[in-house]
Order: C-alpha cells, then sequence, then structure tokens
C-alpha cells in the first residue's frame, strides 16, 4: 500500500507504507514525538535515535523516532510497577511519619488536621 507524503520541501511524493526508512527533519520528528526540537537534538547527541547528515541538514529515521517514542510511553505507562509500587509506598510512610511528629509535637493542630480530614470524606461520601 502506497500513501502520499509531503516531503520537507513541500513537494508530494510516494512511499511504500511497509518502508520505515523515511526521513524527518528535527521539526517534523519534534512534532511526530510531541517534544521540542531541542530534545531531539539531545537524543541525537545521545544516540538514543538514529539519523543522517544530508548536506548540512540533519534527519531523523522514521523507524527510530516512533520506537524511541513506543519505550518512552512504556517506561511512563508503568511498565516498572516495582519502581511506582515503590514510589508509592515510601510516600504512604512519609505521610505516616509526619503525621506522627505533627501528633507529637503538635497536638492541637493534629486534631485540626484529623477533624479536616474526616469532613473532607464525609462530603465525598454524600456525593
Amino acid at each position: 500500500m502506497s500513501v502520499n507524503h509531503t516531503t520537507m520541501s513541500g513537494h508530494r511524493s510516494r512511499h511504500s507504507h511497509d518502508t520505515e526508512q523515511s526521513l524527518l527533519s528535527i521539526k517534523e520528528a519534534a512534532e511526530v514525538a510531541g517534544i521540542t526540537e531541542r530534545t531531539i537534538n539531545r537524543l541525537i547527541a545521545s544516540h538514543e535515535i538514529q539519523s543522517m547528515k544530508s548536506g548540512k541538514r540533519r534527519l531523523i529515521w522514521r523507524e527510530s523516532l516512533l520506537t524511541w517514542k513506543r519505550h518512552r510511553r512504556r517506561r511512563l505507562s508503568g511498565h516498572c510497577p516495582d519502581m511506582g509500587h515503590d514510589v508509592v509506598k515510601a510516600i504512604e510512610e512519609l505521610k505516616e511519619l509526619i503525621l506522627k511528629a505533627i501528633e507529637l509535637y503538635q497536638p492541637d493542630s493534629f486534631r485540626k488536621l484529623q477533624h479536616k480530614h474526616f469532613a473532607q470524606e464525609s462530603s465525598r461520601e454524600q456525593k
């Protein structure tokens, strides 16, 4: 299956849909990935995405960018459940320690916090 594709110069060309060897300018790559051009340059410098020089221009391999984007999405979407669970657990432990410190050193403030928390929970249950 072939699709029309507008090149960087604005001319229409035909590329095979199966051929992932299309090249993108830095600006196009940034738009495809939803990141800044500066970040694209950083990814090139760190060899996280593949690119090539064409004269003075730097072009990014589309498939390399899409692969990076898939890996990034997996990392951001919680495919590291142990780390996410550890962070949540650490936050809960910190909350408990903070509440214990408030209760110990500021008992009046602690009672106010308990009352405020109870009031918020009650209003949520009523909705």
